[in-house]
């Protein structure tokens, strides 16, 4: 491990890396290839629990290396899109121009201003040091969650490198990135455990505060301020949990059902905290009124899946690839980990999964009830428009098909090797983790592999949007490929710019008219990150190589500012 972690780095980035795997060194991979694969092997099988914990820690350590990678190589920030507008209402926060309560998220906001005020770091790394964190709660709470529901090391093991698959990360409206959606969800499993950990605590009455129970309701809280959207879908799984409970108490009096203590007043709580959270943000009320249009397409018959699945398909197909290949590449392990998930859920719902423990089988057949719910507004939001809003939820449902599938895999190789030899089993659960943690680990961080530019955000790139919003008249505008501008401005004035025309430019314009595109007296901005992105990894489907190069060449262009990974031209006509 301390070979891959030097090797990575002593070879920082010099400039924008379209793939953060090609660009790191092979020391590392091999490095730490080797650490997840003894750790896997040692925390699997090993006899004394001290070896097998040994071997979880070992699995940590590589899995810290691979999520800390843009820190490792000394990327100057890394999240382009919401990722910039994020580090905008951060800066906006440190110097006055936003205050905590009038923003909907400030969770994710304050805590990289505390990291960085702090240590002395600038709010550019600070906030990769936020989503670092998440990624490692993640990883430690879900097999927290499967030792608590489970009480077996075995299973717990399973759950720790479960959790290094990161399936709630699918890079489609989640990823490693500053990004308030994917931090709430990776902060899921917190809330999960202190969930289990309160049902099991003992009952003197519903009301009756416990430890358990108080810090649930902190962490209920810190979803909300989070993102109210993921604390909205939690909200709706302990309504449902509560409605089981009733329904339990009413007419059921198996003890699997009725033993966990009551979340009545958890709810309660969390749905009070969330309506005064909630009320009076424009950014609710018009969030609420765009999920409302969503699903009436859906309950209408009036959305847009076919069109915009056959529109993305044949983008794709131009550049040799295709909506199966993705997916198999995203979601082949989430699929075969949903499967499990469903097996065991049906059990605990049909059948028995014997012991004598009553806690467990009632999370279960919990889960099976509460992520109905959830279930159904992705669905909605699927069937309305293919949007970011929908695989929101489906990252947070990856949540639970992490931790119940692991504690379903590590029961079914207890039931295995009951009926089989052990060593076959043993092998083959093995075989598949570490088939599926390569699988994931492939798709951990957009690359072409899955059509994607990484989200680095090089220094020189940085400094070239902040050399044209501090010395250029950006009220002219700011033009650039597919119309990136906007965002770093974002991140600069740490505000909404008001007249300023932003926008994108096509490559028709590129290779011959950009003088007459936006009319005259204009800035053309063009990065290292454009090329790269349409030549490499879209494979030059809307901008081709020579589209690029033509730019300077056109009469009225001139070079304004070239600093080796950023270009800016004024365009006078």
């Amino acid at each position: 491990m301390l070979v891959a972690v030097v090797s990575a780095r002593t070879t920082p980035a010099t400039g924008y890396e379209l793939s953060i795997y090609a660009q790191t060194p092979d020391a590392f991979w091999v490095g730490v290839g080797a650490a997840t694969a003894v750790g896997l092997v040692t925390s699997l099988f090993a006899r004394p629990a001290a070896s097998r914990v040994l071997g979880l820690v070992l699995g940590v350590s590589s899995y810290a290396a691979v999520v800390g990678l843009p820190l490792l190589r000394g990327y100057h920030y890394f999240g382009r899109g919401d990722g910039m507008t994020h580090l905008g209402w951060t800066r906006g926060l440190l110097v006055g121009n936003n205050e905590v309560f009038s923003m909907f998220y400030p969770g994710i906001h304050t805590f990289a201003i505390f990291v960085g005020e702090s240590t002395g770091l600038p709010l550019t790394r600070s906030l990769l040091y936020v989503v670092f964190a998440f990624a490692v709660v993640f990883a430690l709470f879900v097999p927290m969650c499967a030792w608590a529901l489970t009480g077996d090391l075995r299973t717990t093991a399973v759950a720790t490198f479960s959790g290094f698959l990161l399936l709630p990360i699918t890079n489609i409206s989640t990823q490693l990135v500053p990004h308030t959606t994917t931090q709430t969800v990776l902060f899921a499993p917190v809330v999960v455990y202190l969930l289990v950990r309160y049902l099991r605590s003992d009952r003197g009455g519903t009301l009756v505060p416990t430890g358990a129970g108080t810090l649930l309701a902190v962490a209920l809280a810190a979803l909300v301020v989070y993102h109210p959207q993921q604390a909205l879908n939690f909200l709706l799984m302990l309504a449902t949990i509560c409605g089981l409970q009733l329904v339990a108490r009413r007419w059921i009096s198996h003890p699997s059902v009725t033993e966990p203590r009551r979340v009545y007043a958890q709810t309660g709580f969390l749905a009070v905290f969330w309506m005064a959270w909630s009320h009076g943000h424009e950014r609710f009320r018009s969030g609420a009124t765009n999920a409302v249009g969503e699903i009436s397409k859906a309950l209408t018959g009036g959305g847009g899946v076919a069109a915009d699945t056959a529109q993305r398909g044949g983008s794709l197909t131009e550049i040799g690839s295709g909506l199966f290949e993705i997916f198999l590449k995203i979601f082949s392990v989430a699929g075969v980990y949903s499967a499990v998930t469903a097996a065991l859920l049906l059990v605990a719902l049909f059948g028995r999964l014997g012991g004598d423990d009553d806690i467990e089988p009632s999370f279960h057949r919990y889960m099976a009830g509460a992520l109905v719910p959830v279930a159904a507004l992705f669905g909605l939001y699927v069937l309305g428009s293919v949007s970011t809003q929908a695989f929101r939820h489906l990252g947070f449902l990856l949540v639970f098909v992490t931790l119940v599938g692991a504690v379903g895999i590590g029961r079914g190789w207890r039931l295995l090797s009951d009926r089989l030899p052990r060593a076959p089993v043993g092998s083959a659960v093995a075989v598949f983790l570490a088939v599926a943690i390569v699988v994931s680990a492939l798709t951990v961080f957009p690359s072409p592999w899955i059509y994607l530019p990484s989200q680095h955000v090089s220094e020189q790139s940085m400094s070239g949007y902040e050399t044209t919003f501090e010395h250029a008249t950006v009220s002219d505008g700011v033009y650039s490929v597919r119309g990136d501008a906007d965002r770093f401005a974002d991140a600069h004035y740490a505000r909404k710019v008001p007249n300023t025309p932003f926008g994108s430019v096509n490559e028709t314009a590129m290779r011959t008219s950009l003088s007459t595109y936006h009319g005259t007296g204009w800035y053309l901005a063009v990065s290292e990150a454009d090329r790269k992105r349409e030549v490499l990894a879209y494979d030059q489907l809307r901008y081709s190589r020579e589209s690029f190069a033509l730019v300077r060449t056109q009469r009225g262009v001139s070079s304004v500012v070239d600093n080796g990974g950023f270009e800016l031209y004024y365009v006078s006509g």
